[in-house]
């Protein structure tokens, strides 16, 4: 079908990278709707803390070092946990403040962001 499995030689480590990051932001994700919609911000900041703050690179412009499908993959939940709390002072998370305000000053990115949440949980 000409799809490519995890387990295939073709994988690079970029695509582990890749791959890592998306089920990170996966995982994140009903705990962020918890703490969206009524509680939780202190059980969503250790997990952004131990899932994907820790991981990101000091100077990472982008999550693999540079643009793949984990930051297009990442950047609405961010971005939007980012207006809620605030990554860097709110949620303790200068790294990923960092990388949400990094990557919102490109087009590709600002066409994704929206005034309106309703749509996202």
């Amino acid at each position: 079908d000409g799809s490519v499995q995890h387990d295939s030689p073709l994988m690079s480590k970029s695509d582990d990278r890749v791959e890592e990051w998306r089920q990170a932001v996966n995982e994140m994700l009903p705990v962020g709707k918890k703490a969206v919609l009524g509680g939780g911000k202190a059980q969503l900041a250790q997990l952004l803390k131990n899932n994907m703050e820790n991981r990101l690179e000091d100077s990472a412009m982008f999550l693999t070092g540079s643009i793949s499908i984990a930051d297009c993959h990442a950047f609405p939940f961010l971005w939007r946990l980012d207006q809620e709390y605030g990554l860097a002072k709110g949620l303790q998370c200068p790294k990923l403040g960092a990388w949400v305000e990094s990557c919102s000053k490109l087009p590709e990115f600002r066409k994704t962001m929206q005034s309106s949440w309703w749509w996202w949980w």
